[in-house]
């Protein structure tokens, strides 16, 4: 897994058309809570399109968490 990056700027875009959202499971005692990760197509990191096909997002909180996967998920519904 990648080490956590700080990040509060934008630095790219995630296409989300064919892609798998899930939450994953987190110890009560890790340091890091409200993970979910977004699973693009394969095909798209074999093109160039993408630098890599997982990837790692974590909230603040889990209301915040489950608002970001409604949005992804909405997203995938008007693709």
């Amino acid at each position: 897994m990648v080490p956590l990056q700080e990040q509060s700027d934008p630095t790219g875009v995630i296409p989300l058309q064919g892609c798998k959202v899930g939450v994953l499971p987190c110890a009560a005692d890790s340091v890091v809570q409200n993970v979910f990760i977004i699973t693009l197509p394969e095909g798209l990191a074999g093109v160039g399109i993408i630098k890599r096909t997982n990837y790692a997002l974590a909230a603040d909180v889990y209301e915040e968490m489950h608002a970001w996967i409604g949005e992804s998920l909405n997203m995938l519904v008007k693709l």
